[in-house]
C-alpha cells in the first residue's frame, strides 16, 4: 500500500499546489458497541 502511494506522490507531485497533508480521526479508543462504533467513524 505504501509503494502505491508513494508511487503516486512522485508522478503527481508536480500538479500540487501545496505539500500533502495526513487527514484522520481524533486518536480515541474506539467503542465497542455497534452503535457507537459506528457512530464515531
Amino acid at each position: 500500500m505504501l509503494t502505491m502511494i508513494l508511487d503516486t506522490f512522485r508522478d503527481a507531485f508536480d500538479y500540487l499546489d501545496g505539500p500533502p497533508i495526513r487527514v484522520t480521526g481524533a486518536d480515541v479508543p474506539l467503542a465497542y458497541a455497534k452503535t457507537l462504533e459506528q457512530n464515531s467513524m
